[in-house]
């Protein structure tokens, strides 16, 4: 496969493989799910920022998070440290909105990242 492995937990290896990557073991598809994710985190951010205080609030929200040093290690690391935060933020969020404005969507989607996690025994 080469010296960057994508063969790892299901967090991460599917990616390349759902888009029939044709370069499957460089650095490129090692990286792909760690940069998705990243900026799928920053989407998040942006959104409820944005739900909760406006427009605004989105915009400076998603700066500051795409900015802040600590996302950008986790996003350049070969971890699923970026993975996992943007799916707890996203769980969060999904959570709120169930709260505030019970969308179906948002609640299956909760129930199902639950459901895959593996915190639960």
């Amino acid at each position: 496969m080469g010296p960057y492995s994508t063969n790892r937990r299901c967090c991460t290896g599917w990616v390349p493989r759902a888009c029939g990557c044709w370069v499957l073991g460089s650095e490129f598809t090692a990286r792909l799910p760690l940069a998705l994710s990243g900026w799928l985190g920053v989407i998040v951010a942006w959104q409820w920022s944005r739900d909760l205080w406006g427009g605004v609030a989105g915009w400076v929200a998603a700066l500051m998070l795409s900015m802040a040093m600590g996302w950008f290690i986790f996003t350049h690391q070969l971890l699923i440290d970026a993975l996992l935060s943007t799916l707890i933020l996203a769980m969060l969020y999904c959570l709120w909105r169930s709260v505030w404005g019970a969308s179906a969507g948002a609640i299956l989607l909760c129930a199902l990242w639950i459901a895959r996690s593996e915190y639960i025994g």
